[in-house]
């Protein structure tokens, strides 16, 4: 089978292959996880994990028409829903290390400034401003990755005059 054929998997306990479970969607979830990093995935995993209740679950299903909810598959569904929220803090772990290979991060479409900045010990950091008559103004985006994660940067000046200097020695 063609690989695309991946993303066409069975909703079991447990998320298989992160890689190809939301593809459709890889590149919108680069674009809004540009200033989060495994942190903040992690605190929001555990929340929805230590609030998210079988009784939420069990009534949200209630919902569906009463033909649909007493079927024995939708109960398989909502077991297997449960059980994935119990699993949710190492799938999201799972997830962050596959989009976090190739980061991306996007300025504006008026004039910015980009910084690149190299650390020795494999990190680099990313500040994305706004430039205001040649000076740095507003933050739009900044973040600090680990080679330990992250294997590439992309980065998008758009529109207008854009300023970017890298800095630093570190290595590759």
């Amino acid at each position: 089978m063609i690989g695309i054929t991946n993303q066409f998997a069975t909703y079991d306990e447990q998320l298989k292959d992160v890689k190809w479970f939301n593809t459709a969607a890889n590149y919108l979830d680069r674009a809004f996880a540009q200033n989060s990093d495994r942190f903040v995935w992690e605190t929001q995993a555990k929340y929805i994990k230590e609030n998210l209740t079988d009784e939420q679950i069990e009534n949200a299903f209630k919902n569906l028409p009463a033909e649909i909810y007493p079927h024995e598959s939708t109960q398989v569904i909502v077991e297997n829903m449960k059980k994935r929220r119990d699993n949710l803090v190492e799938t999201v772990n799972d997830y962050y290390d596959y989009l976090a290979g190739l980061a991306i991060m996007t300025g504006t479409d008026k004039d910015d400034i980009v910084e690149i900045d190299r650390f020795q010990d494999g990190k680099t950091k990313v500040t994305i401003y706004r430039n205001k008559d040649g000076e740095k103004a507003d933050i739009v985006a900044q973040r600090v990755f680990d080679i330990r994660d992250t294997q590439e940067i992309w980065i998008y000046a758009l529109d207008d005059d854009d300023i970017i200097k890298a800095m630093g020695k570190g290595k590759k």
